[in-house]
C-alpha cells in the first residue's frame, strides 16, 4: 500500500497516531451514529498506519471502514494538526480498489461515468435535455457546467440559473455533450480513471475556448478545481453559482424586486463550506431578499452537520447515511421553520427524502430558486 500514500499523507497518519486527541470524533457523522472507533477519522488513521506497517490483513470489514465515510471534511477542519483524513481515505480507497475490495455497485458507477458521462447510466442526450429551449453561445468564455445530479433530479434549477445569468448580460456557453466532472471516481478511489477523465475534460474545455466555469453543484466545483493537482495546470477558473449571484446582485444586474414573506434556515453543504469556504456568500444573498428571515440551525457554517449523502455513502452504506440525515432533520426541526435553503443538489435530495420519509412538513429548495422568486415574484 505504501506507494499509494504520498509522503505528506504518511506524515499526517503519523501525526494523528502520535497526537490521538480525538477532536474529530465530536462531529464525525459516521462515528456519531455508530460510536465505533474505527468509523471515526482517528480510527481510520490508525487502520491506515496498521496497513502501512503490515500489522493487519486486507478484508471486506477493513474496506468497509474506509468506504463508510461521507468525506465531509469536518475532521480536517477541527484537527489542530490539520491532518488531511479525507485525502488519506481517498488514497486508501484507491489501494482497496486495486486489490479488488469494493462493492459491485461502486464498479457500476465507474463504468457508467466512463460510458455515459454520468453515474446513473442514463443517455447523454437525457443529461442535456434541460437546455433544449435555451440559447447558448458557442464562443462564450463562461461555461455553465450542469453536472450530473441537477439534470436528472432538478433540471429546473439549471434553467433558472441560465436565465438569471443571461438576463444579467452573460454570454453563457454550454456543452450539450457535457462530461462528468469525475467527483464519484475521485471520491470512491478510481484515481487513474479520474485522471484520464480530467485530462479529456480539460482538453475539451480548452478546445471550446472556455476561460471560466460556473457550476451549481459544490462537488463539481471542488473537483474541477482539483484538476491542476492531478493533471497539471489548467487554463480556466471555477466558481460556484453563489459567487456569481452575490456579485450580480450587488452590482444591480440581478434585481430582487419582490418581497418574500418567509422564514427559512440555511443548510451549509460540506463541499461548499468546509472545502470551498463559502458560507457567508449564501447568507448575504438570502438577507438581501426583502421579507426573508434567516433562522440559523444550532450547528452552522464550518460546524454544519453533514447530510450523509457525500463520499459515495448513498451507494456504499445507505443505512448509515439515513441515520446521519435523521440527525440533520431533527436539528432543522428545532428551528421551527418549514423551508430549508441550500446550494447543493445532493443535500436538497437527502433533506427532502428524509423529511418525506419521516412525515416532516419541511421542504428544501435551492438558493437559485429563492432568488428567482425574488426576481419574478
Amino acid at each position: 500500500m505504501e506507494r499509494y500514500i504520498p509522503n505528506k499523507l504518511k506524515n499526517d497518519i503519523m501525526l494523528c497516531n502520535r497526537c490521538r486527541c480525538g477532536f474529530c470524533e465530536s462531529r464525525c457523522p459516521t462515528y456519531t451514529v455508530t460510536h465505533i472507533e474505527s468509523l471515526s477519522a482517528r480510527g481510520r488513521n490508525l487502520l491506515a498506519l496498521a496497513l502501512l506497517e503490515g500489522y493487519i490483513p486486507l478484508s471486506k470489514t477493513l474496506a468497509d471502514r474506509f468506504f463508510t465515510c461521507t468525506t465531509c471534511g469536518f475532521c480536517k477542519e477541527i484537527c489542530p494538526l490539520e491532518v488531511d483524513t479525507v485525502k488519506i481515505v481517498q488514497n486508501v480507497r484507491t489501494y482497496l480498489i486495486k486489490e479488488g475490495l469494493y462493492d459491485s455497485s461502486i464498479n457500476i458507477i465507474s463504468k457508467n461515468i466512463m460510458k455515459y458521462s454520468n453515474p446513473y447510466g442514463k443517455p447523454i442526450e437525457d443529461k442535456s435535455a434541460w437546455s433544449k429551449d435555451l440559447h447558448f453561445y458557442r464562443d462564450g468564455k463562461t461555461l455553465l457546467f450542469g453536472g450530473c445530479v441537477y439534470p436528472f433530479q432538478n433540471p429546473e434549477v439549471l434553467k433558472i440559473t441560465a436565465q438569471l445569468l443571461q438576463k444579467a448580460g452573460l454570454k453563457l456557453n454550454y456543452l450539450p455533450n457535457e462530461p462528468c466532472c469525475g467527483y464519484p471516481l475521485l471520491a470512491l478511489g478510481f484515481q487513474e480513471d479520474f485522471e484520464d477523465l480530467a485530462r479529456k475534460n480539460a482538453e475539451l474545455f480548452m478546445k471550446a475556448g472556455v476561460e471560466e466555469i460556473v457550476a451549481n453543484c459544490p462537488g463539481c466545483v471542488e473537483t474541477l478545481k482539483q484538476y491542476s493537482e492531478y493533471i497539471g495546470k489548467v487554463d480556466f477558473k471555477v466558481l460556484h453559482i453563489v459567487d456569481y449571484l452575490k456579485e450580480l446582485i450587488e452590482k444591480g444586474r440581478i434585481q430582487l424586486s419582490h418581497a418574500i414573506p418567509l422564514e427559512v434556515t440555511y443548510h451549509d453543504p460540506c463541499h461548499l463550506t468546509r472545502y470551498l469556504k463559502k458560507y457567508e456568500e449564501p447568507r448575504e444573498i438570502i438577507r438581501s431578499i426583502t421579507g426573508v428571515t434567516l433562522k440559523e440551525k444550532p450547528h452552522n457554517k464550518m460546524e454544519s452537520l453533514c447530510c450523509g449523502g457525500g463520499g459515495g455513502m448513498l451507494v456504499t452504506n445507505p443505512d448509515t447515511s439515513s441515520q446521519i440525515s435523521d440527525i440533520l432533520l431533527r436539528e432543522i426541526q428545532e428551528t421551527g421553520v418549514t423551508t430549508v435553503v441550500t446550494a447543493c443538489p445532493t443535500c436538497e435530495r437527502v433533506i427532502n427524502f428524509t423529511a418525506d420519509l419521516k412525515g416532516a412538513k419541511i421542504k428544501c429548495i435551492d438558493i437559485v430558486e429563492l432568488v428567482n422568486k425574488a426576481v419574478k415574484g
